[in-house]
């Protein structure tokens, strides 16, 4: 597998409610098992008496679920990799502000480049950076006597129809920053010509960005 960065995803997290006792702590997540069960584990083995219940949704049905169970909030943390998610429930009214250790925050840059890692003011924070970009599969290619993609716009050729596969911008927050990324980049008219004609070639469309093989 080969990718090409052409981007960067923010890993994020937020917390949306702090009870002081808890004997639980409810995650709100977009990621898989092979990724949260890490971290579930070390922070169980160092809290002892606190267990980690993993709330498995992606990104824009988790918002939907906190924005439906704000009279009653069942949720301590939302983690997922879209910031347009968090700036939405900042903007609701849904994220508590929080302060994490000055040891932790010394770790972590405050920005990439010119893009912040963190809320200003608090209410979600980074934690992670991820590449992401256009991949594939060298043994595939090679296969099918494809040219390995260098640009967005090599994905609207002909020759890759039913080759390709993406995630549903719908219910996948990073696919959908992809797609305004590429809008941004190409404008609105040639951007969506770009994205219809791409997805014109696309041989599935998975639900979440973890389905695509």
């Amino acid at each position: 597998m080969k990718k090409t960065g052409l981007g960067l995803v923010l890993v994020l997290f937020a917390a949306l409610s702090a009870p002081a006792l808890a004997k639980e702590v409810v995650i709100v997540t977009s990621f898989p098992k092979e990724l949260f069960e890490t971290y579930k584990k070390a922070f169980e083995a160092k809290n002892p008496g606190i267990k980690v219940v993993i709330n498995s949704k992606q990104t824009n049905a988790g918002v939907t679920y906190l924005r439906e169970t704000k009279a009653k909030p069942e949720a301590d943390i939302f983690w997922v990799s879209a910031p347009d998610a968090f700036q939405t429930l900042k903007n609701d009214g849904l994220l508590e502000k929080y302060a994490p250790p000055k040891e932790i925050m010394s770790k972590i840059p405050a920005k990439i480049g010119t893009f912040p890692v963190h809320d200003p003011e608090g209410h979600y924070f980074g934690f992670a950076v991820s590449g992401y970009g256009l991949m594939w599969n060298k043994n595939y290619v090679k296969a099918h006597k494809l040219p390995a993609p260098k640009e967005w716009t090599d994905l609207a050729n002909p020759r890759y129809h039913g080759h390709l596969v993406i995630s549903a911008p719908s219910r996948s927050g990073t696919t959908h920053l992809t797609v305004e990324v590429i809008l941004q980049a190409y404008g609105w008219d040639k951007g969506w010509a770009l994205l219809l004609n791409s997805g014109g070639n696309m041989g599935a469309i998975t639900e979440r960005s973890f389905g695509v093989p």
